[in-house]
């Protein structure tokens, strides 16, 4: 607690150096319970505002929810006889947490669902018990923090909340201008407070605007000159047609652009931007035959948070993006989406999760919320089958690291006496260092997940042709042992030739099994010229540069508070002050050129350097791929065809019924043999037909006791590679797997 002086209620203590902030009915301090040292928030009521103090304590009473701050009790301030309301005490609002540098244009993704889904889940609450709030903004959404660290969104101050029905009015003039249903702020400011009667639209309109301000970092409608031009806000708000989001006038008495979609500074994935524009198309709406009512509102909502998420990495243009499907979804679901989003189309997409292709792990059938948990930093991993030169798309060719940075480019004014916008200056600064510093974080993964894919595709590239090897020797060895067996069968003068029912002969296997060998050939002939090495010199190896920008940052925020801290003091530097905010302001731009340089001339060059690595690395990939497919398109081809030989091919243990399609040695017509069979030559068939079957079964126990082999030679093989790896283990692939390679 600080060192002011302490105030007290029956069970508290505070001080007036613990002021939390101020409201239009209350101010707000940290307290501290004088029997256990638990801090709550105590909001103490203006004397003069008797019944909002009681309105707000009865709807606290009754609202009791996991996303509502929770009401401690009711007690009175011992020297001003004031109403004062314990609170659960939370760290800040939403309102402040856009105001820092890494929410300049928002909250990030992940952040914005939380934020969404606790927001939706504290609104039904009210609703369930007929309330409304009637003053939504980011300021009355609090955050605390759960065990794990991760932000709990809370509504708070219920000061102006009232129990109305869907369709019943109320006529008091409450909320904050920028959030204001058009109704409202035209009887508020235009009609200067004439009494209407409104509905729960108002809370519609005023969630729109608090969501577009949390999804973007700024407020949907923007005057020039911000909320003073009255009159402009309301024809904004007022006249916009259906489906705009968003207006802002630029210069004085300019034209207003409109937009009916997200800006690009805000990164949410394509389907989120899309869905939530949709919601906000109908939230920001004064007409209400075209707005939304609280439960289709509920029902868009519930589609959003209840879809399973899935990271996913685009190797070909190093994109990260999310997919939003829903939990029926399936394997063909994913790749579809997928296409959606990267105009690859399934066939081509080669999907890898950790070590593994995700098709070794998951049926086609299996629905997507038993997959594997994703995230960032452990996404699903999209290699294209095909080259990237021959089929380019357009978003491709405008990768992320190559756009312009969203950044400061103004400067310090030379005088110093300016201190309201040396603080203006000051935290444009910090703002594109936070910039900056995101760019990079998302640039080191992005060359990690390049290294990870490399290495594990080019080790489990080697055990792939390793095991397609073996499989054509085993194929090779048993059309040699089938060649003997047909060779036996010459030379006992049986036939001239020995062909199938099918017309198969020995000839076409020995056909297919040198075509495989030309294509292991062509693969290993790949393997050698491809000359596989590894990128060396990204930023990931010892983690400098993030860093080096962490640093960059904190030393930013330090200076700029330095600079805050003296314009709020309100008075005129005296010298040695004066030249101290010299100095803040020096080192403030030396650290914002630092950031820019470490991304432009170093993080961003290494990343544009491991990509065209990488793609170099794809070109030979994609040709060998072709390659495996060939070849293990012909391994199949060639099984089919020894089992359909050896199906075929029969022999009739009975005289004179060698059913082999072959025809008898012709007898020359001047021979005085007789043509019909002598008994020892029955004798001598009935021996050849019994060795012959013999031989069958032998080639077959072999080709059991070789399959048992390579199954055993896979396993050593996969062990090997688990060894091998430093830090991940190695997929098992069976031997059925991989006409595709796929991702």
């Amino acid at each position: 607690m600080a060192s002011g002086k302490l105030e007290a209620t029956q069970n508290y203590v505070y001080s007036a150096d613990d002021y939390i902030g101020k409201g239009a009915t209350c101010e707000v301090y940290k307290g501290i319970h004088k029997g256990t040292g638990e801090v709550h928030a105590l909001k103490i009521f203006n004397s003069r505002l008797h019944k909002i103090a009681e309105r707000e304590i009865e709807a606290l009473r009754t609202l009791e929810h996991e996303n509502i701050v929770a009401f401690m009790g009711e007690e009175t301030d011992r020297r001003t006889h004031r109403v004062v309301a314990v609170m659960e005490y939370c760290d800040k609002s939403l309102y402040k947490s856009l105001c820092e540098p890494e929410n300049k244009f928002g909250l990030n993704e992940e952040e914005f669902i939380r934020f969404f889904n606790h927001t939706v889940k504290g609104m039904k609450h009210l609703r369930e018990h007929g309330f409304l709030h009637r003053d939504i903004k980011p300021g009355n959404i609090l955050i605390a923090q759960d065990e794990n660290g991760s932000n709990i969104y809370k509504l708070s101050d219920f000061g102006t909340a009232k129990p109305v029905l869907e369709t019943e009015a109320f006529q008091s003039l409450v909320g904050t201008e920028e959030y204001l249903h058009p109704n409202i702020f035209k009887a508020a400011f235009i009609d200067n407070g004439m009494t209407r009667q409104f509905d729960s639209a108002a809370d519609l309109w005023s969630l729109g605007a608090t969501l577009y301000h949390a999804a973007t970092g700024c407020v949907p409608f923007k005057p020039y000159e911000g909320r003073v031009n009255k009159a402009m806000m309301y024809q904004m708000i007022a006249q916009k047609e259906f489906g705009v989001i968003a207006g802002e006038q630029r210069s004085y008495q300019g034209e207003i652009i409109w937009t009916k979609e997200l800006p690009s500074t805000c990164r949410f994935s394509r389907w989120l931007k899309d869905a939530l524009a949709d919601i906000l198309q109908h939230l920001l709406e004064g007409d209400p035959n075209k707005a939304m009512t609280f439960d289709t509102f509920f029902t868009a909502a519930n589609d959003i948070v209840s879809r399973h998420v899935f990271y996913v990495f685009s190797t070909t243009s190093a994109k990260h993006f999310r997919l939003y499907l829903r939990n029926d979804c399936v394997y063909s679901d994913v790749q579809q989406e997928i296409y959606t989003e990267t105009n690859i189309p399934a066939r081509d997409q080669i999907l890898h999760y950790e070590e593994c292709l995700l098709r070794d792990i998951v049926s086609d059938t299996q629905q997507v919320t038993t997959y594997p948990r994703m995230s960032e930093l452990t996404p699903l991993v999209m290699i294209r089958s095909t080259n990237v030169e021959q089929c380019t798309m357009p978003e491709e060719k405008h990768l992320w690291y190559n756009q312009p940075l969203s950044v400061f480019c103004g400067e310090f004014k030379p005088s110093d006496r300016f201190l309201d916008e040396d603080v203006k200056v000051g935290k444009s600064i910090c703002d594109s260092i936070a910039s900056v510093q995101s760019n990079i974080q998302l640039a080191c993964l992005t060359q990690e997940l390049f290294e990870k894919i490399i290495d594990r595709t080019e080790r489990w590239k080697e055990v792939l042709i390793s095991r397609l090897q073996m499989e054509v020797e085993l194929y090779r060895d048993r059309i040699k042992d089938l060649r003997h067996i047909h060779k036996a069968i010459m030379e006992n003068g049986a036939v001239q030739c020995v062909t199938t029912t099918d017309g198969l002969s020995i000839e076409d296997l020995k056909s297919r099994i040198n075509n495989c060998s030309v294509f292991l050939s062509r693969i290993q002939n790949v393997q050698t010229d491809s000359g596989y090495k590894l990128y060396q010199n990204s930023c990931v190896h010892g983690n400098k540069c993030q860093k080096k920008i962490v640093r960059i940052f904190q030393q930013a925020i330090v200076k700029r508070n330095l600079v805050a801290s003296r314009q709020k003091h309100g008075r005129h530097l005296e010298y040695h002050e004066e030249q101290l905010h010299k100095f803040d302001r020096v080192k403030l731009t030396s650290l914002y050129n630092e950031a820019i340089q470490l991304w432009m001339s170093h993080c961003a060059v290494k990343l544009t350097e491991i990509h065209n690595h990488f793609l170099q690395w794809h070109r030979t990939f994609a040709e060998l791929q072709t390659h495996i497919e060939s070849l293990q398109k012909e391994i199949r081809n060639t099984k089919s065809t020894i089992k359909k030989y050896m199906r075929s091919f029969k022999v009739s243990s009975e005289p004179g019924s060698m059913m082999c399609t072959g025809s008898i040695k012709p007898v020359s017509s001047d021979t005085s043999i007789a043509t019909s069979p002598t008994p020892n030559d029955d004798d001598k068939r009935r021996h050849l037909t019994s060795s012959l079957i013999t031989q069958l079964d032998a080639v077959k126990t072999e080709q059991a006791e070789m399959k048992r082999m390579m199954s055993e030679n896979e396993q050593l093989q996969i062990k090997s590679m688990e060894m091998i790896s430093l830090d991940d283990s190695f997929p098992t692939m069976t031997s059925e797997e991989s006409p595709n390679v796929s991702n």
